[in-house]
């Protein structure tokens, strides 16, 4: 019988990082609108520490190991969808531009009036930002069921949505593997 070429918890390892990108994959086709403020973050940190978890258990990976890749995969996983996010509102806010002509020529004309007027020059910079928005425009997006909040706060926002789920993932897989490493006390 040929031995591994790699040892056990370097699979553990592989297969942890290959389990969240799935998760990143599957939960970035989740529809934007689904993705509830803070409550996806943390349900997706704590799916990625469950899978770490397993990995740990199934491998032998050890917990220093397991705590340490669990939040840099949760913090690469939301950002990937974070990505994508912003790529589909970009997608949606071209299809709608394409629809419309006119507002295409129109802005053409403003674009010529807006050297001279630094009012009208603010519209057509906030209009299109509308059309081809930026990453901060996409969180601005985010947060805006909770009202309309000047940058830096949506960024913020996210960024702490972010820690919120790496500490999530990373505390489930510190505390169960530390459970299992206790030993058990017996009763007299």
């Amino acid at each position: 019988m040929q031995e591994s070429r790699l040892s056990r918890p370097v699979i553990g390892l592989l297969a942890a990082i290959a389990g969240v990108c799935v998760l990143t994959a599957f939960a970035a086709m989740v529809p934007v609108g689904a993705r509830k403020l803070l409550l996806f973050s943390v349900a997706f940190g704590l799916c990625a520490g469950g899978i770490v978890l397993w990995a740990a258990r199934e491998f032998g990976l050890a917990r220093r190991w397991a705590v340490c890749l669990t939040v840099p995969l949760v913090l690469g996983g939301l950002s990937l969808i974070a990505v994508q996010g912003h790529r589909q509102l970009r997608a949606e806010r071209a299809e709608a531009a394409k629809a419309d002509p006119q507002q295409a020529m129109a802005l053409g004309i403003l674009e010529a009036a807006a050297e001279s007027d630094p009012q009208l020059a603010a519209d057509l910079d906030r209009r299109r930002r509308e059309q081809d928005p930026a990453f901060a425009d996409y969180l601005a997006l985010r947060v805006s069921p909770l009202g309309e909040w000047p940058q830096p706060w949506p960024t913020l926002f996210w960024g702490a949505e972010m820690l919120l789920a790496g500490a999530a993932g990373g505390l489930l897989v510190f505390r169960r593997l530390r459970a299992a490493q206790e030993p058990v006390e017996q009763e007299p």
